[in-house]
């Protein structure tokens, strides 16, 4: 059942400014010293935090769905991508177990024909903006390091991404003989910035680009942000799309 939205509001920006939330929750950029901020954002740079919050209460009291369930299913497909990927024992043994955990034992109801689960991990940990640390009371961490890209199975490489991985390759080449090495791996990731923003990346790089390419995503942190904080991440690199999570599992 659903709280009051009143309610929710209260909760959610309990012992923080709401200005100081929408900052952390924000792109920032690499030299940033939050270690609960991210490069990719949690918001996008134009929205209201309590707007995204607001819309997704409404689309799952449409669904008839509540938080609960929505942070169940999230954890269940981390769960199912979990022992695809991490798979001990020799080739044969991990080949056997892997079509187990994806076929006959899944932790999640996922259509395998139409869709595939992409896991990709990060340098380091990605911390709760709201300062939660450990475990939230659900059980679920409160920080992480692995996405789950979900892509539809059929689907060519996007054209988004092939442009990506073009403008990459240009600026790694471009040559700065007149500076140091540090200095011109600063010019290159400059470049990077401007070729990016010339094919509509205008933040988070490589993640979102992953993103606009995928179906959806699920993030180590998604169980906890929606759980303990309502929020299913706005139009930012790792969203989570309520309508799509529950098209994933068949709902």
């Amino acid at each position: 059942m659903l709280p009051d939205f009143s309610e929710i509001e209260k909760r959610i920006a309990e012992g923080f400014l709401l200005e100081e939330l929408e900052a952390r929750l924000r792109p920032t950029s690499e030299e940033s010293t939050w270690a609960n901020s991210s490069g990719g954002g949690f918001l996008a740079p134009d929205e209201s935090l309590m707007e995204v919050v607001r819309n997704d209460y409404e689309t799952l009291r449409f669904l008839g769905k509540d938080y609960v369930q929505m942070t169940q299913i999230a954890s269940n497909v981390l769960e199912q991508s979990r022992r695809e990927t991490f798979v001990r024992g020799n080739r044969l043994t991990r080949g056997a177990r892997r079509f187990l955990a994806e076929h006959l034992r899944p932790t999640a109801g996922i259509d395998r024909k139409k869709y595939n689960l992409m896991r990709v991990g990060s340098f380091g940990h990605q911390s709760c903006p709201w300062n939660c640390n450990g475990q939230d009371s659900y059980g679920y961490p409160t920080s992480g390091s692995g996405h789950v890209y979900v892509m539809e199975r059929g689907k060519e490489t996007s054209d988004l991404m092939e442009k990506y991985l073009q403008i990459q390759i240009e600026s790694s080449d471009r040559e700065f003989p007149e500076l140091s090495f540090n200095e011109a791996q600063e010019a290159r990731r400059k470049v990077l910035r401007e070729l990016e923003r010339s094919i509509g990346i205008d933040f988070g790089g490589m993640d979102r680009v992953l993103y606009l390419s995928a179906f959806t995503v699920v993030t180590d942190l998604t169980p906890h942000l929606i759980g303990s904080h309502y929020f299913f991440e706005g139009d930012a690199s790792y969203r989570t799309e309520p309508v799509k999570l529950l098209k994933l599992v068949g709902i």
